[in-house]
């Protein structure tokens, strides 16, 4: 399962793989339409939570014009995450391993590049000559 943090999706276009409800409003109750599988949706510029629910939402501009709301709570499994991905959207869990690799390259770039590299070329070599 993909999380995305706000910052990887603002500017990013959704599209659904699976029904998800549109909002007009936060404070809606029930969704302005139900968008069918495969619809791009628009394109994130914000998000707002909803005070009184606690709820957060995705501002959204409408391809075809307007403004509408995704609640993120109901978004899980609807998105087509490969396309956000193919945007340049990066998940939490990728995000987190780049600051590691990168702390690690920063405080010791020798044991860094040997066991990025070296260990692994070393261990190719081995195999090649116990097959041969």
């Amino acid at each position: 399962m993909a999380n995305f943090s706000i910052n990887q999706i603002l500017g990013k276009s959704i599209k659904t793989n699976r029904k998800v409800g549109l909002y007009k409003s936060i404070y809606d109750k029930k969704p302005l339409k139900i968008l069918n599988p495969g619809i791009t949706v628009g394109t994130v510029y914000s998000w707002v939570t909803n005070k009184t629910t606690g709820q957060l939402f995705l501002m959204i501009d409408l391809t075809g014009g307007g403004v509408g709301y995704l609640k993120v709570d109901e978004l899980r499994g609807k998105i087509n995450v490969q396309d956000l991905i193919n945007q340049g959207s990066k998940t939490i869990e990728q995000e987190l391993k780049e600051k590691k690799e990168k702390e690690d390259r920063e405080s010791s770039p020798t044991e860094y590049y040997i066991k990025k590299y070296a260990v692994p070329v070393g261990i190719g070599l081995l195999i090649i000559s116990i097959l041969k």
